[in-house]
């Protein structure tokens, strides 16, 4: 299944405009307008492939965001430090441990 996320960005980077043309059932079937040439088409796929080969060894960041402490939190525990009570700083630290443990980068 093509990723249109990772495709936008292969056709940002061709810096040419085009559009994508695509039927959300049959998703790994689409058009680009205008039509590239032959080497074009060529040079997008292989832009798609490196940046997809990108985004998939980032999962891991992904997955991390979705279940790190938000920044308030993080916020809030800093300034309950500075003012000497450094519980929540320590729990968010263990909360962020946890989630490093559980989604490692490989």
């Amino acid at each position: 299944m093509i990723n249109l996320d990772v495709l936008y960005k292969a056709l940002d980077a061709e810096n040419k405009d085009r559009g994508v043309y695509c039927d959300m059932d049959y998703p790994d079937d689409y058009e680009l307008t205008p039509k590239p040439t032959a080497s074009e088409k060529k040079w997008i796929d292989n832009k798609y492939t490196e940046l997809l080969a990108e985004f998939s060894a980032n999962k891991y960041q992904r997955d991390r965001a979705a279940e790190f402490p938000s920044i308030t939190d993080v916020t809030v525990a800093l300034a309950e430090k500075a003012e000497g009570d450094s519980t929540m700083w320590d729990e968010i630290a263990a909360k962020r441990q946890q989630v490093k443990e559980k989604y490692p980068k490989s």
